[in-house]
């Protein structure tokens, strides 16, 4: 039914349809031009019901991405992902993407897996020597994200035609995988010599091959997020509070050797009660960076006559050892931030041979509801509930 707003010269229509009710201005003074604005939009939501739209008003890839994609995702920069994550990952990508003339110009749901698989030969044989695969996984990434959010932001009752499905496709064979072991012979050795060239890469290090955390997550470790005993069985934690998704923000175990160094750090700091753990005044963070460990990681892993191996590669070991020590996959994919499961049954019942390093130790006082040894006691930082303001917020105090 069509009417006058009061106050209003124009007719409005309003009326339901599946259960939703539909009312908005026509801009139109004319009673019968309002009635067959009406009628229209009425058959615009039947044939989106059934799928029938007009092709036309699906923009193509290049459109999608300048008007749609790029500004919405790269406004949550500082809030869910990071600058340089937006730089390296998703512009680079976007840009790779879009230099490929035939995506560029395909409507979204012209792009199949046929279109997508000329795209990977054609970006993996880009250059003189070509594009790595790890190269054309990271653009097919951010190709699956951006049809993913064509597809949640596709809305035929209010007239948002993208997408309402995305093909389905695989990432290329043959990726480097950062899934590499290193031993505690190797580990021994690596920190020896780190610690000789740089006591932060030193520390940092141990933190990564004892708490499993992603080196993001490490970087950005604050000293409100420490908690010496508030963890589930008064053991110590790390609390993750940022990340991309629900699953990485948690409460991560300290190891006893992680808690001599954070607090040793702490000490030397004067004991503040917020801040960067790891601060850097040379980087435009506070924290350090990929870049600040860079060189001197791989001197120290040359001086160690180690083969070379990258900082998530200790994430990944901290994993293998936890997932040696007998731990369900359910408290293993608690603890390492796995959004997905099967990601974590990668892990559960390791055949690594070393054993669980203080893994084991942890989960077996796990299990018996015990508290694993630590340090002795002395200044800590607890966690306190701030219910003054309501929102439920943790602060840290000091106590002795």
């Amino acid at each position: 039914m069509i009417h006058k707003r009061r106050g209003s010269k124009y007719y409005s229509y309003k009326f339901m349809y599946r259960g939703e009710l539909y009312s908005e201005s026509t801009r139109q003074s004319n009673a019968k031009v309002a009635k067959e604005i009406e009628a229209a939009k009425r058959a615009e939501l039947a044939k989106g019901e059934v799928g029938i739209f007009e092709r036309k008003s699906i923009p193509n890839l290049k459109e999608f991405c300048d008007k749609w994609f790029s500004p919405r995702i790269s406004g949550t920069v500082g809030d869910f992902i990071k600058q340089k994550t937006w730089d390296d990952f998703y512009k680079t990508g976007i840009n790779a993407l879009l230099a490929f003339e035939p995506f560029a110009s395909a409507r979204l749901d012209d792009i199949d897996t046929e279109l997508i698989g000329r795209f990977a030969t054609y970006r993996h044989a880009q250059g003189e020597k070509g594009k790595s695969v790890n190269t054309v996984n990271s653009n097919l990434r951010v190709l699956r994200r951006i049809l993913n959010k064509a597809v949640e932001w596709h809305n035929p009752k209010k007239v948002v035609f993208l997408l309402d499905k995305t093909p389905a496709f695989d990432l290329l064979k043959g990726a480097n995988k950062r899934d590499r072991v290193v031993t505690f012979k190797e580990e021994a050795a690596y920190l020896d010599k780190a610690r000789i060239n740089s006591a932060v890469l030193a520390d940092f290090a141990s933190r990564q091959f004892d708490t499993a955390m992603r080196p993001e997550e490490g970087y950005r470790l604050r000293w409100e997020a420490i908690a010496w005993d508030g963890g589930l069985y008064g053991e110590g934690v790390l609390r993750i509070r940022h990340g991309k998704t629900d699953a990485a923000r948690r409460e991560v175990p300290i190891s006893p050797r992680v808690q001599e160094i954070l607090r040793a750090r702490w000490d030397a700091a004067g004991k503040p009660q917020q801040g960067w753990v790891w601060s850097n005044p040379d980087t435009h963070s506070g924290h350090v960076e990929p870049s600040t460990f860079k060189k001197i990681h791989a001197k120290s892993c040359k001086q160690a006559k180690i083969s070379p191996f990258v900082l998530h590669e200790a994430r990944n070991t901290s994993l293998t050892r936890l997932g040696c020590s007998g731990c369900d996959a359910w408290t293993l994919a608690r603890i390492a931030g796995h959004q997905k499961i099967q990601m974590s049954m990668t892990y559960v019942h390791s055949q690594y041979m070393e054993g669980a390093g203080w893994w084991g130790q942890w989960w077996e006082g796990r299990k018996s509801g015990g508290r694993p040894k630590g340090p002795a006691a002395g200044a800590e930082i607890r966690y306190t509930e701030n219910l003054e303001n309501g929102t439920g917020e943790r602060r840290a105090v000091t106590t002795m």
